[in-house]
């Protein structure tokens, strides 16, 4: 799906909280806690947008009088008087309805800003968009692009009932059926994963203490596995998700139940 021609007007908050810039900030800091909301219009009584406050701002306006806070043996201090237009972004960046939504994106990322008035005719609000509301829009209606990275399914291992543990073999790219293939297997009582590396005998630098012979298929490796899972007292039960520890060179099996 691409954004080119849709525009701000699917998704944007119509009548959006705004504020006078004459207004206390404290004022607009209650508005904000009020309705769960992280940005503000700053509009003059006509509805021309002359401004954007953000939560942001405001907790770095309010930042030295709350560090002055203390454990309640001495009064606090009083808030530091402010308005709304003392500390304001201006002027504001706008877009229209009729901005496409790739192009909206675009803008809130070149400014490092997170929302956009929604202004029609002279500059009057009609509205309010925010990064979040793109982000809404864009996961819960964006089917992945070809040129777009995407995580593709990978299967899981799994433990046959005669005790081998049996892993894809696409998770081991350099194996060839005809070489002699060791498995070893490690365990980590701490998350209780399992660990499996392979290797051929005679390499050199691999610990082989406890090494077993693997078969491998062009689909599995199989790993004799019943012994392991008796001595560390190991249940398994359902699939086992595959993932790397590129630290060791280890395959990381997980979940695995309590022992």
């Amino acid at each position: 799906m691409g954004y080119d021609n849709l525009t701000i007007q699917r998704i944007v908050i119509e009548h959006g909280r705004s504020i006078l810039p004459q207004a206390p900030l404290i004022r607009a800091a209650q508005i904000m806690a009020e309705h769960s909301i992280r940005h503000l219009v700053v509009t003059e009584t006509d509805r021309e947008v002359v401004g954007v406050l953000s939560e942001r701002q405001i907790l770095k306006h309010f930042s030295p009088w709350l560090s002055q806070i203390n454990d309640g043996s001495e009064p606090p201090p009083e808030f530091p008087r402010c308005d709304v237009k003392d500390i304001m972004a201006r002027p504001p960046i706008t877009v229209t309805a009729t901005t496409s939504i790739r192009k909206a994106a675009g803008v809130l990322a070149a400014n490092k800003i997170g929302c956009l008035p929604v202004v029609q005719g002279r500059n009057k609000m009609m509205g309010l968009v925010t990064a979040t509301d793109l982000l809404k829009f864009v996961g819960g209606n964006h089917l992945p692009e070809v040129s777009e990275d995407f995580e593709v399914f990978r299967p899981p291992a799994f433990l046959k009932e005669d005790g081998e543990l049996t892993v894809p073999a696409g998770y081991f790219p350099t194996t060839e059926s005809k070489q002699e293939i060791l498995a070893v297997l490690a365990y980590a009582a701490g998350s209780k994963r399992i660990g499996v590396k392979l290797c051929q005998r005679g390499d050199e630098g691999l610990e082989l203490d406890g090494a077993r012979a693997a078969t491998v298929t062009d689909k599995y490796v199989a790993i004799p596995a019943a012994d392991f899972l008796k001595h560390h007292n190991l249940t398994i039960r359902g699939s086992l998700n595959v993932c790397e520890d590129v630290g060791t060179g280890y395959l990381v099996l997980s979940p695995m139940l309590k022992p």
